[in-house]
């Protein structure tokens, strides 16, 4: 039998962070995606593991991570939607594995102005938020560099977990934010 893996470096989740940008921001740190870490944590002989589900995630998959960055189980498990909103029906939840994602583009980058990872909040992929509540602007869902569906990756600059495009690999950047809606007080 294979000894569990220890990373030696990995971010504590924010209070607010989506599972599975926090093993995005985990990930990068080592150079990699999500899914190529997640695989060589797995147990030797595992399948093909799938992506983090951030409703329910696979109970395995928590406690390899939370072992490998010796971080307690329920910890990560408090950061799954259904966790966070388990009164509500799963209808309000938006499927997210593979499907892209809707941020703020200037919320991270209050994240790199507080000098900390930028990373994804749980509450945008609440089927009612279209609005960031902070910015009062749309959460957008498509790279504003080369139009495509967004899937959010991270790079490291400065020593910081900073959100890319996966497909352009350009930063995402209040820049292309575009106006705050009149009307939604702030």
């Amino acid at each position: 039998m294979r000894e569990a893996t220890r990373l030696p470096v990995a971010p504590r989740p924010f209070r607010d962070e989506l599972l599975s940008s926090w093993v995005a921001r985990v990930a990068c740190r080592y150079g990699l995606e999500a899914r190529d870490l997640t695989q060589c944590l797995a147990e030797r002989g595992s399948d093909k593991l799938p992506p983090f589900d951030d409703i329910t995630p696979n109970q395995d998959q928590i406690r390899q991570w939370a072992r490998a960055c010796r971080i307690d189980p329920m910890r990560l498990q408090r950061l799954s939607l259904a966790y966070r909103h388990s009164k509500r029906a799963q209808l309000w939840l938006l499927e997210r594995i593979g499907s892209p994602m809707p941020v703020c583009f200037s919320c991270f980058d209050d994240d790199c102005a507080a000098d900390r990872d930028s990373y994804i909040r749980a509450d945008w992929v609440l089927a009612e938020y279209f609005v960031c509540p902070v910015h009062r602007q749309m959460l957008r869902d498509r790279c504003p560099s080369c139009d495509g569906h967004l899937y959010v990756s991270y790079r490291m600059r400065d020593g910081r977990a900073r959100p890319v495009c996966r497909k352009c690999d350009d930063r995402l950047t209040g820049a292309y934010s575009g106006h705050t809606l009149p009307g939604i007080p702030k």
